[in-house]
């Protein structure tokens, strides 16, 4: 995304609605590490390349989720 990053986004998104599952995927993501992503308010924080079916099953665990572990 040319005009803001993932971290930023799922920040104003947080802002609107605590309850939208974030996940964050990424490729080349030197400056966020899972666990400061969990801190701000990722639910999910996957690298690149992945499989559909891993997509999927976190996809699947990400709207499952009653956001009780947040």
């Amino acid at each position: 995304m040319p005009e803001i990053t993932g971290d930023v986004l799922a920040g104003e998104v947080r802002k609107l609605r605590k309850d939208i599952p974030i996940i964050l995927c990424t490729g080349h993501s030197r400056r966020l590490t899972p666990e400061q992503a969990k801190t701000i308010g990722i639910d999910h924080y996957v690298m690149k390349p992945l499989l559909a079916d891993e997509l999927g099953n976190i996809v699947g665990k990400a709207l499952e989720n009653d956001g009780t572990d947040k």
